[in-house]
């Protein structure tokens, strides 16, 4: 696990580092770190032995068994195998609705290229407003009941 998180924050996309940043004020490693020990199910996706992006789920609080958080942390990897990345993604989100009929988490309203993707998936987009300690603008986006 440890190998996985260095070698996807070294390489991570500039629109997930600025994201990591707005959301938790944490460098890249630090908020995977965080996001990876919180997680119920989690993966790393490997192209040819490197990597590609570490994504999963978490629980949304510990108050609450019917919410999880998705989240994924990519490297450029995800782009130059788009069509790949993508024809995965859908039985990933139908895996995590086995675990939580409510999926939500928020995305940076700059990450339109993330914006686009979620929405392709299924997921509500909702308006933007601010979020995280710098209140920057992202949008919640939200599947299920």
């Amino acid at each position: 696990m440890w190998d996985d998180i260095a070698a996807v924050a070294a390489n991570i996309r500039e629109a997930d580092r600025r994201e990591c940043m707005a959301q938790t004020l944490l460098k890249p490693e630090d908020a995977i770190l965080f996001v990876m020990r919180s997680a119920v199910k989690a993966w790393c996706g490997l192209v040819d032995g490197e990597h590609a992006c570490l994504f999963g789920v978490s629980r949304s609080s510990l108050m609450t068994l019917e919410c999880g958080t998705p989240w994924l942390v990519g490297t450029p990897l995800i782009e130059r195998y788009e069509r790949a990345f993508l024809r995965r993604n859908k039985a990933y989100i139908s895996e995590f609705k086995t675990i939580f009929p409510k999926l939500e988490n928020w995305v940076d309203m700059r990450n339109e290229k993330a914006v686009r993707w979620l929405a392709w998936l299924g997921f509500k987009i909702h308006d933007a407003e601010p979020h995280g300690p710098l209140g920057r603008p992202f949008h919640r986006f939200t599947m299920g009941d």
